[in-house]
């Protein structure tokens, strides 16, 4: 059971601030705090946030004597709006992180490379041409009296 309408009320808000601070349409959300229509998660935060509250906070968590049994789909939907933050934000450092690794990585292999080719320009500069096609010749000469 959602508690919208009373959370509205508590804040003295009109069904139509809501309706206009959430862009929700109006029908839509009247079926959502009747409760006669599924309310996606999207909406759900959307009205959330307008009242300045936590998702759960428009849920009705009743809880019997024993523990409630964890909802594995709660980890995508009905969970507060600031733990979902606090997940996105550790996941972007994380993400961040790995970038930053993996562009240094990427830079030290360029900087190799580089060193490697001014090490193959050096030596092709210090080749003698006039020697080379010497030794280009003879090495003709040689197969050919083979």
């Amino acid at each position: 059971m959602l508690k919208i309408k009373e959370v509205r009320e508590s804040k003295k808000m009109s069904q139509d601030e809501v309706v206009r601070l959430s862009g929700i349409p109006k029908r839509s959300y009247l079926n959502y705090e009747n409760e006669q229509t599924d309310i996606p998660i999207s909406k759900l935060q959307k009205i959330a946030s307008v009242l300045q509250v936590s998702v759960s906070t428009l849920i009705n968590e009743e809880k019997s004597g024993m523990m409630a049994k964890e909802d594995p789909g709660d980890a995508y939907g009905l969970r507060d709006l600031q733990t979902v933050h606090s997940d996105l934000k550790g996941d972007l450092n994380e993400l961040a992180a790995g970038m930053v690794k993996n562009f240094k990585v990427i830079a030290d292999g360029l900087q190799t490379s580089m060193q490697r080719q001014e090490k193959i320009v050096d030596f092709v500069e210090k080749l003698d041409a006039d020697k080379i096609a010497e030794a280009t010749g003879n090495l003709e000469a040689f197969l050919k009296s083979k």
